[in-house]
Formats: structure tokens, C-alpha cells, sequence
């Protein structure tokens, strides 16, 4: 009796510890975007610049933002990835960037996002 008990906890033991590596080896399928947005077909992609204040118009707001996905996802024209919807996005003097309109408690500040390739919206991990 005492073996077929021993028995049956080495089994247990090693179902458990089996399962436990199984489940630890999980692929990990979702993707991390770096902080963009997309205007006009373009991508652009949060730099550390800031100003106080800019000299380009309104393009428009923020209508949606982006949902999980499995990377095969294309942006639709005025989506980001972590801008809240309402954002507001304004032109550059040139086309290679655009300023996002952030409010804080300090009061209004743009920051500067520069264009980037459409394969380049993943973060590298």
C-alpha cells in the first residue's frame, strides 16, 4: 500500500511540475506599438520635443484609438496608438512631423511626432 501510494504522489508530482512548464512556455502573441498615430496615409511617432506654443493649423482630432491585435491591424487615418480619442493634431511647417495638443496642469503643450515607415510601428523586442 505504502508504494502504489508513493506511486501516485510521483505521478502527481510530476503532472504538476510537467503542466507548470508547459503553461510557462506559452507563446506570447501580442505586440507592443510605440507610441504613434496616423494622419493623411502617414505615420508619425512621438519624440521627447516640446513647445509652448506652434504656428500650424488644426488638422483634426484623435477618432479612434488602436485595439489589440494579432499585427496584421492596418491604421486607419486619424488612429492612435495611445492618444485618447479628442487629441488634437496639428500641421508642421514641414511634412515630415506634426504636434499633438496635450493640457496639463501647468496648462497647454505640443509635442513634436516625426514621420516614420509603416514597418516600423512595432516596437523591437
Amino acid at each position: 500500500m505504502k508504494i502504489i501510494l508513493n506511486k501516485k504522489i510521483g505521478v502527481l508530482i510530476f503532472f504538476c511540475l510537467t503542466l507548470g512548464i508547459l503553461l510557462g512556455c506559452e507563446p506570447n502573441l501580442e505586440f507592443s506599438y510605440k507610441d504613434i498615430v496616423k494622419v493623411n496615409g502617414n505615420y508619425y511617432e512621438r519624440t521627447e520635443e516640446i513647445s509652448k506654443s506652434i504656428s500650424g493649423n488644426k488638422i483634426g482630432e484623435v477618432k479612434y484609438r488602436t485595439p489589440k491585435t494579432d499585427g496584421k491591424y492596418e491604421y486607419q487615418d486619424f488612429e492612435a496608438s495611445k492618444l485618447d480619442e479628442g487629441t488634437e493634431l496639428y500641421f508642421a511647417k514641414e511634412e515630415s512631423y506634426i504636434y499633438v495638443k496635450y493640457t496639463t496642469s501647468k496648462g497647454e503643450v505640443f509635442i513634436k511626432y516625426v514621420l516614420i515607415p509603416s514597418e516600423d510601428i512595432f516596437l523591437n523586442e
